[in-house]
């Protein structure tokens, strides 16, 4: 009793403090649920806008029609930024899984002072404005040629994309127990074979996380599309673009609807893949020691 008169002075003070305290807590549920809501919405309105059977972006009036999803799924136009995207997605990812996991165990494992300075540099892409990074790409790859090439566009994808998987390999490398590591050594395995035994299927489910995330960044990622490439790279969210100012119709809804559910499926597989890097590291700590740390100390 004397330590709560202590911090909250009287009881009167105790309880007003905890009304406050359910009141912020109330607001900030509030403001998130708002939030949500504004970012899902959209949504929902595509959807029975994409089963409109007449001709312009409106509600159906005649009942749900397939008539727009059969239209882009026949449609060349659509086919070949469909194409784009998923070649220019799956080759930036996997480029970026290769190069910032690498990244992230030197990084992780690298001693220097400057190191921080180092790690800013990979991270530098996610907090530089986009408009900016597109702009300054266009001026170098005008000079070197790879403007309106799909090789440019994958190159510009994957910087894009390494801070993603740097950014999670080195959050499953915190969480890694390098007693495993030189226990490995310890026993005859020499660093490659400890790094590909060990230590990367520790790490596999966080890098591979990253790499989702390079994915979706790849395939939704619409400005440094419109500086660089032209109708033969076109990809699906300059297709969208272009569809919104030149020919408004249905067809852009279906479009938009199910780029959002691959958004949702790599949502899904990113929060699997951060489940099963937990479950991974602590089963690893627990076959090394099973009894607890105590009995390492």
């Amino acid at each position: 009793m004397y330590f709560t008169h202590q911090v909250c002075g009287t009881s009167k003070a105790c309880h007003n403090m905890t009304i406050s305290s359910s009141s912020l807590t109330n607001l900030g549920t509030a403001l998130g649920l708002t939030v949500i809501a504004f970012l899902i919405l959209p949504f929902f309105a595509m959807v029975p806008i994409s089963l409109n059977g007449g001709e312009f972006f409106t509600l159906p009036r005649n009942g749900p029609s397939l008539k727009w999803y059969l239209f882009v799924f026949n449609d060349g136009g659509w086919r070949l930024a469909a194409f784009n995207s998923f070649i220019t997605a799956i080759s930036a990812s996997g480029l970026a899984l290769v190069l910032g996991g690498l990244a992230a165990i030197g990084l992780a494992y690298h001693r220097s002072r400057f190191l921080f300075l180092v790690q800013g540099f990979f991270l530098f892409p996610l907090v530089m404005p986009t408009v900016v990074a597109a702009l300054a790409i266009f001026i170098y790859y005008n000079n070197a040629g790879l403007t309106q090439t799909r090789l440019g566009l994958i190159a510009a994808h994957t910087a894009l994309g390494i801070p993603f998987v740097v950014t999670t390999a080195l959050a499953s490398l915190k969480k890694f127990d390098t007693r495993l590591f030189y226990a490995a050594i310890s026993l005859g395995a020499n660093p490659y074979q400890a790094t590909r035994y060990v230590l990367l299927p520790s790490i596999a489910p966080g890098v591979l996380a990253g790499a989702v995330y390079a994915f979706q960044a790849s395939f939704d990622e619409s400005i440094i599309s419109l500086f660089l490439t032209d109708a033969a790279q076109i990809t699906l969210p300059k297709k969208i673009f272009a569809g919104m100012t030149d020919n408004i119709n249905p067809s852009v809804a279906v479009v938009s609807v199910m780029t959002t559910l691959i958004s949702i499926v790599l949502l899904l597989a990113f929060v699997l893949l951060e489940r099963r890097r937990d479950a991974r590291l602590a089963q690893s700590m627990e076959r090394f020691n099973p009894h607890g740390d105590q009995y390492l100390r």
